[in-house]
């Protein structure tokens, strides 16, 4: 037997919390998702560190594609400025 690491009382170990990651980090945002989002101080953030501006998500879309659809202009010229293909 284990201790419960909450109320340190014996619990059996076959108790298992799997895929239960409580302490596991945030995953990193990508310029696609934070383009999506409409957060533009992470999409410049992850431009200034040098992000991919034309890299598209699982979908196909890229992030210029993704702030077009909510239609969000600030964005969308953000990415622009980062040389962001339109067309794509």
């Amino acid at each position: 037997m284990t201790e419960c690491g909450v109320c340190n009382k014996p619990r059996p170990d076959d108790v298992v919390f799997k895929n239960m990651a409580w302490n596991a980090p945030e995953p990193e945002p990508t310029l696609a998702s934070a383009a999506w989002e409409g957060n533009y101080v992470t999409v410049e953030k992850l431009l200034i560190a040098g992000a991919d501006v034309n890299e598209p998500n699982a979908q196909g879309k890229t992030p210029y594609q993704l702030a077009e659809m909510r239609g969000d202009k600030l964005t969308m010229g953000l990415l622009e400025r980062y040389g962001a293909d339109r067309g794509v």
